[in-house]
């Protein structure tokens, strides 16, 4: 790598014309990052590490992201410093000059700020609006051959409040202290590092996603205390972690470039990277920030997949000890309107919205879990934001989903688990659109369950693919519907003649017709079309008093139903649309 002269750099920055929004001003010492003025009134480092100190990972991220976009940060930190970099590639000369902090991401005033470590998704909850992003292995060791100020690690002790941000207050007093100590020239401003580990891209992530890359720690050039890690979950966040943002635009021989063109680019990625091509992640690529609870015999995680998708993730602690071999995966679509709380379900209480009692998802699960000792159940709940799946697919189209389900499925790849697709109401359009998506249903899909979310049905799309896949042995289909076409709501219907779920059930039932052997019975309001080895069930309410039955189907042991129809226990210690049968299980 050659320096640049300050000069040369000024003379870049000049011949390039270069005016981005990011970016103002042509001091030779750098560009500042656009931010809002700092007010009088700033809250110091020390205060706000007490604050966020009893925080969740989440909301603590939330006030960081708050807190630095709205100005609260030191004056030296909006200066980035400029750095070059030059390679021969193919026998052309290549000069990059690229844009970097001087110091990790931190807030607060001048004289009291905390530099704060951050998960992947919230460091690029603020990487993004300020249009950066993550610096490379590659991009570490040029920031730490540069730096003015190089600082000896300083670890502390791994010990569990490591992850809490009172350590990190610790650590950066200690950062302080030698800034102090050692470099009493040192200026404000200056580029610092080898102080912390950094959170970095890397062409790994593709292959362990839901991980953080770490790196750096530099005793030396050809010495970083961490080498490029990713055994670590995303949400695992600690006192040495540091977020360095790098400027998006660049310069290359001259000419404005965005970085992120550069990480990808065949030829030219050798200038930022050493690992070959990478895709610079963006707070809409899918990552996930979570938090982890294990109480009365179950573990639940919350994790932010994407900014518009909320995850919650549940496993009884018995089963994965017992069973984990014979893992099940339940992806349960939420239904419109309902949050994951909501739909999980708990005991009611007065002043309880009645959204509570109508699901309890999380009881019914905890029936399934005893009636099949020998497997293991995990449910995951899917909630989109706006808490509408179909809502969300106008805005992100269906590519996203089987990626979702690939990705939250690669969780417990080693124990490699059958996949149930399930939805209730709007939540049925996720699974057409992942059948959208796929040229196929994937081999590790053994159960598909609509609780009256037919609504996106369409043969020309949809009937072939459901027809192929269940030719495979060890498949099955549960489909709960209700008559709603002749049901009004102040006076009006609620669905059209063949919009709701009544003539899209009964369509996807004839159009298997074709393929599969299907008896009919009716018992108590309910028409059963039932293939002959039960695999394929279709329950059909028939609604002779007109009510709207929507989350009723659901309420009287749909769950439960869906995923025990075709099994030796099916109705064995319950009843479809009977009385609750996990009463016992709500909590």
């Amino acid at each position: 790598m050659i320096h640049m002269a300050w000069s040369f750099v000024c003379a870049l920055i000049l011949a390039a014309k270069f005016s981005h929004p990011v970016f103002a001003g042509s001091a030779p010492d750098g560009w500042t990052v656009s931010l809002p003025p700092a007010s009088n009134a700033r809250t110091t480092g020390s205060d706000l590490a007490k604050r966020w100190d009893s925080l969740s990972l989440t909301d603590r991220e939330k006030e960081m992201q708050n807190q630095l976009l709205s100005g609260n940060v030191p004056d030296s930190w909006r200066e980035f410093v400029p750095i070059q970099v030059s390679e021969t590639i193919d026998g052309k000369v290549y000069d990059l000059v690229i844009f970097v902090a001087p110091d990790y991401l931190c807030v607060g005033t001048n004289t009291d700020f905390l530099r704060m470590p951050l998960s992947p998704a919230g460091a690029l909850s603020i990487a993004d609006p300020l249009e950066c992003l993550l610096p490379t292995r590659r991009m570490v060791n040029q920031i730490y051959a540069m730096a003015s100020v190089k600082l000896e690690p300083h670890p502390l002790p791994p010990i569990p409040d490591m992850t809490r941000v009172s350590y990190f207050s610790k650590h950066n007093d200690s950062i302080e202290r030698q800034l102090e100590e050692k470099h009493r020239r040192h200026m404000h401003g200056q580029l610092i590092a080898g102080h912390k580990k950094d959170v970095i891209l890397t062409p790994q992530l593709a292959k362990f996603p839901g991980r953080v890359a770490i790196y750096g720690w530099h005793k030396t050039i050809d010495q970083p205390i961490q080498p490029l890690y990713v055994g670590h979950r995303d949400s695992w966040v600690d006192y040495s972690h540091g977020i360095r943002l790098v400027a998006r635009k660049a310069f290359l021989n001259g000419s404005a470039y965005d970085l992120r063109d550069l990480l990808v680019d065949e030829r030219l990625h050798v200038l930022v990277s050493d690992e070959g091509p990478v895709k610079a992640a963006s707070s809409d690529s899918p990552t996930s920030v979570e938090e982890v609870k294990e109480t009365d015999g179950e573990t639940t995680t919350f994790l932010q997949w994407t900014p518009e998708v909320r995850v919650y993730i549940n496993e009884s602690t018995a089963s994965a000890e017992t069973s984990p071999e014979k893992t099940e995966l339940l992806f349960y679509a939420l239904p419109n309107g309902n949050s994951i709380e909501q739909t999980l379900g708990k005991q009611l209480q007065a002043s309880n919205d009645w959204h509570y009692d109508i699901q309890h998802i999380a009881a019914q699960t905890r029936f399934l879990r005893r009636e099949q000792p020998g497997k293991n159940v995990v449910v995951v709940l899917l909630e989109a934001k706006g808490l509408s799946w179909p809502a969300w697919r106008k805005r992100h189209g269906d590519e996203q989903i089987p990626k979702l389900i690939s990705e939250l499925r690669s969780r417990y790849s080693s124990k490699e688990p059958s996949v149930v697709l399930c939805g209730h109401s709007g939540g049925g359009s996720l699974i057409f659109g992942f059948l959208n998506a796929s040229a196929e249903v994937p081999a590790e899909v053994t159960r598909i369950a609509f609780l009256d979310a037919t609504y996106g049905y369409e043969t020309e799309r949809h009937s072939s693919k459901i027809t192929n896949w269940l030719k495979r042995p060890g498949t099955s289909l549960c489909v709960l519907a209700y008559k709603d076409d002749e049901v009004t709501l102040n006076g009006k219907p609620i669905v059209s003649a063949t919009g709701g779920t009544w003539y899209r059930s009964r369509l996807m039932r004839d159009d298997l017709t074709a393929s599969f052997q299907l008896s009919e019975k009716s018992e108590n309001d309910i028409l059963r079309v039932i293939s002959t080895d039960r695999r394929i069930q279709f329950l059909l309410h028939t609604n002779p008093a007109n009510k709207i039955l929507h989350t009723v189907q659901v309420e009287k042991n749909g769950l439960i139903h869906s995923l025990l129809s075709g099994t030796p226990v099916e109705e064995r210690t319950y009843q479809y649309y009977g009385e609750r049968a996990y009463s016992e299980f709500i909590r």
